[in-house]
């Protein structure tokens, strides 16, 4: 009995408890929504364009520019980082930089490089210049359309872009930041979270990169 009892212990220990299986976490699924020109907005393709290449950057607006655009709305009114957003001709620094688009509809890099107009009819997309190299260090968050002395320091701007058959492109800048979990040579992943007068995006997406 004593020998039984013995067998069993040693059977017993062999087999041992059988290990839990691991659990394989999935990554979670992107998604930004958002309202731009009050109709509702969902990211379903984004890239990164023109990388790295080197750009001449605008100066700030002149005092005149600057109380036209003050005057525009009462949004921008009481937002102080809207204020030195209009463009000039003035010439500004060289920098190196990368454009990024969020699209509603699906799109390729083959679409994107065999087209002259890369917002459709009727449709509305998020723009976003980035001044700085790619691939940026994982989890950089940049402001969009910053006050800052340096045009040369890292940075975003960010636009609500549209484009209709009857006034052709308009874009609207658009404030607040852009982060980038993870960059690659090949892919990103970014955090937006946007807003002005006309709309609002907020969420992740996947941008890949257009060789």
């Amino acid at each position: 009995m004593h020998r039984s009892l013995l067998l069993l212990t040693m059977v017993s220990q062999a087999c041992g408890t059988p290990h839990p299986t691991p659990t394989i976490t999935a990554r979670p699924t992107p998604s930004l929504r958002a309202t731009i020109g009050n109709k509702p907005f969902v990211a379903r393709a984004a890239f990164v364009t023109d990388v790295n290449i080197t750009r001449r950057m605008s100066g700030p607006c002149s005092t005149k520019e600057l109380e036209e655009a003050k005057a525009s709305s009462e949004w921008f009114k009481t937002h102080p980082e809207a204020w030195s957003t209009c463009g000039s001709t003035a010439n500004g620094p060289e920098v190196l930089a990368s454009q990024i688009y969020i699209f509603e509809r699906v799109v390729t890099c083959d679409d994107l490089r065999s087209r002259s107009r890369l917002v459709a009819q009727n449709e509305h997309a998020i723009e976003i210049d980035l001044t700085g190299v790619w691939p940026p260090a994982p989890h950089t968050t940049l402001r969009s359309n910053p006050e800052v002395a340096d045009r040369r320091a890292d940075r975003v701007d960010a636009s609500f872009v549209a484009y209709r058959p009857s006034d052709g492109t308009s874009g609207s800048a658009a404030f607040g930041t852009v982060t980038f979990v993870e960059a690659t040579q090949s892919e990103g992943l970014l955090a937006v979270d946007l807003a002005n007068d006309s709309g609002q995006a907020t969420g992740t997406v996947r941008a890949k990169v257009c060789p």
